[in-house]
């Protein structure tokens, strides 16, 4: 929502928004972009006069501005039908989805594309730090959507990606998540499969086989369908992978993809092998646009990444802190996996914030052990309480995860609040760890409360 705020400006609207707390790093864009976001949802905050009333998933039929909005006979969109009909059309949209990876393959598609000259536009989910900004109305022809499969509106529960009109797509991965919206992964493949429908004869899909769900979709595209990874059986992928601190270098290899003249170096400054996996399907799509292949892999070596993903806080008392925004289980193993070879930690320290409306729930409780189990020492909130309507048995126990991860090695605990937290893992890390705290939210100022207790220790 933040993003379409800003595109919204910059194509010369007057734009102003309500949310019931608005926090960082979205709440800070808005405030430099002079977008006013009044806190909280009354009827009075339409009272300036708007002509379009863009509301968010987040809100119920019976929110107070939703009522105000249709008693007054305004124009409603949501997010993604607003996005396609005032920006979309015109343009050709290249869009990034999948269960996993997809803010950092399209921010990394819309660098790439931008370093190169073609001035693309782009609306991610999260903020590249290339830009400073998750929106950009470039002169090009090209705009880089982050294609999410969550639900559009209350008037419209179909997955937001449906809008956006795909001419190339970037699909990364396909797993069950959202458990609040789709009953079973067979729901969820679904809502994919009529993604790649949408995908245009002419057009082109590019899939990460490594995630068979993601293959399985593909093969109902009537589109050209390239695959690309880290397994060496792709049409374009990566070999010969070496680590260095945060950083990796490798061969990209075309195998009939018919985009790269011969094998060619590249360098990756992030970690983790899905990031390299998302690297190459970037870079595919990116040459796909006719921009030349020696020029994106010189882009792809100053990628700064994205705010909330493997993002280095700073350093006190000889400990690395680092944010990250994983809360599907897989998300946060292979975050795990992926520090664990960027920076060979003397110890890997995980804190995980039970927040989303899946991680909440006890169907992902086996697999937030495995996935957390990656980490030396893991520190687990409550599940966050929310008013919705999930009854107190599918609440996810997070004593039960602890129990799990000391089951396997892995010493846990569980705490009420945060400041308990902050407070244990001041006291308890040592020179040398690296300390990551996931998240989808601001995971309460932990972050910042860990950094100034380590800085106070001397």
């Amino acid at each position: 929502m933040a993003a379409l705020a800003g595109l919204l400006k910059v194509a010369g609207h007057d734009v102003r928004g309500s949310d019931a707390a608005p926090y960082p790093p979205m709440s800070d864009l808005l405030a430099r972009e002079g977008i006013g976001c009044l806190k909280g949802y009354v009827p009075e905050n339409l009272s300036w006069g708007p002509e379009v009333v863009v509301v968010g998933n987040i809100a119920r039929r019976d929110n107070p501005e939703a009522v105000e909005a249709q008693r007054l006979g305004l124009t409603l969109h949501s997010l993604p039908s607003a996005l396609h009909d005032f920006f979309l059309v015109g343009r050709t949209p290249l869009v990034v989805t999948g269960t996993h990876g997809k803010t950092t393959t399209s921010s990394l598609l819309a660098w790439l594309l931008s370093a190169c000259g073609a001035e693309p536009s782009f609306f991610v989910g999260g903020i590249p730090r290339n830009f400073g900004t998750n929106h950009r109305l470039g002169a090009g022809p090209h705009f880089v959507v982050e294609g999410d499969e969550y639900d559009s509106a209350f008037f419209d529960k179909g997955p937001k990606f449906l809008h956006y009109a795909p001419k190339v797509a970037l699909l990364t991965s396909v797993e069950f998540d959202h458990a609040d919206i789709y009953r079973d992964l067979d729901h969820v493949k679904e809502a994919f499969r009529k993604f790649v429908a949408l995908i245009p004869r002419d057009g082109t899909l590019l899939v990460c086989p490594a995630f068979p769900h993601a293959a399985e979709v593909a093969q109902e595209a009537t589109c050209r369908v390239l695959t690309y990874g880290i397994r060496g059986d792709e049409h374009l992928f990566a070999k010969d992978l070496k680590w260095t601190e945060g950083s990796c270098n490798f061969t990209l290899v075309d195998r009939g993809a018919g985009l790269l003249p011969e094998p060619m170096y590249a360098r990756l400054p992030l970690t983790g092998l899905h990031n390299v996996q998302n690297a190459v399907g970037a870079v595919g799509a990116a040459v796909l646009q006719g921009l030349s292949p020696f020029r994106v892999l010189d882009a792809l070596t100053s990628f700064a990444g994205v705010l909330k993903r493997q993002q280095v806080l700073g350093e006190a008392a000889g400990v690395r802190v680092l944010d990250d925004f994983a809360h599907h289980p897989t998300a946060a193993a292979v975050t795990l996996e992926g520090l664990r070879l960027g920076y060979a930690p003397k110890r890997l320290v995980a804190a995980f914030h039970f927040e989303s409306n899946s991680s909440r729930r006890r169907v992902f409780e086996d697999d937030y052990v495995a996935a957390l189990a990656q980490a030396d020492r893991v520190y687990l909130s409550r599940p966050l309480r929310k008013a919705d309507s999930l009854r107190p048995e599918e609440y996810l126990d997070a004593d039960r995860v602890a129990a799990g991860l000391a089951a396997r090695g892995v010493a846990a605990s569980v705490y009420d609040t945060v400041d308990l937290m902050a407070q244990a893992l001041v006291a308890e890390l040592v020179a040398g760890d690296l300390f990551v705290g996931m998240s989808g939210r601001d995971f309460e100022g932990l972050h910042g409360k860990v950094l100034e207790g380590l800085r106070g220790r001397g």
